[in-house]
């Protein structure tokens, strides 16, 4: 395994190696410091999701993850990091859905844990063998600096587009699974239905091809990379359970 938390993992639960080694080697393909949700996760790598949910509490504890309170819409499931949605409600007293324009309360149930990188996974060093996320630049962004965290505002209006990218794109990889089986049925060769263009993206979802773009650029972007990843691979995609 590429990270020895993860393998010291799987040594002291056996049960859960097989799920352990399957999120590692996810891992490996993150390019990004991005939100990942356990769900998205488990519908990746077809696993049971208590077990994965398990899998990432346990490497929090570890320190490679970092959970995160996120407030998340029972309305549409847009999320929102709770200190952002603290921060807007601190000055406006009230919080609105970017997304479905509905009041956002904390009431039970909207409270969501994520997980983003923790301080050993930015400490361990990158393989060169390591493959890169399609469509993401080879240049990092430490070589000019840090760059400075987006207002709360525009924060959640980045969540926002991620969000409709992210649903976008699993509904494609649906559809393609259908269609990939139906032309192996019909024809004995699955066929793969051809992943959108990021312009296709941008009209489907409403969003100027601008934030689009920026979009799959942002640090919370990891599982949209992904699932672009899966949208242009028929093996990947044929496998996808989500």
């Amino acid at each position: 395994m590429y990270f020895k938390e993860c393998a010291n993992l799987a040594e002291r639960h056996p049960g859960l190696a097989s799920v352990i080694q399957q999120v590692d080697a996810q891992f490996q393909e993150m390019e990004t410091d991005g939100v990942m949700r356990v769900g998205d996760f488990a519908d990746i790598l077809r696993a049971d999701r208590n077990q994965v949910a398990s899998v990432f509490e346990l490497l929090a504890e570890s320190g490679l993850l970092l959970a995160e309170e996120m407030v998340e819409c029972p309305h549409c499931t847009t999320p929102v990091l709770r200190s952002d949605y603290q921060a807007v409600l601190d000055e406006d007293g009230e919080y609105f859905c970017t997304d479905c324009q509905r009041r956002l309360r904390l009431v039970p149930g909207v409270l969501i844990t994520t997980y983003r990188r923790g301080e050993i996974w930015k400490e361990t060093p990158r393989s060169k063998e390591i493959s890169r996320i399609p469509g993401m630049s080879e240049t990092r962004p430490e070589q000019s600096g840090p760059r400075p965290p987006l207002p709360p505002r525009k924060r959640a209006l980045r969540a926002t587009a991620i969000d409709l990218l992210t649903r976008e794109l699993k509904s494609h990889i649906r559809s393609a699974k259908d269609h990939a089986f139906e032309c192996q049925k019909r024809t004995g060769t699955p066929e793969l239905l051809p992943r959108p263009k990021r312009k296709d993206l941008a009209r489907r979802c409403k969003l100027s091809e601008t934030r689009v773009s920026n979009a799959f650029r942002d640090k919370a972007a990891a599982m949209l990379n992904i699932l672009w990843d899966v949208a242009g691979d028929l093996d990947k995609t044929m496998k996808f359970k989500g």
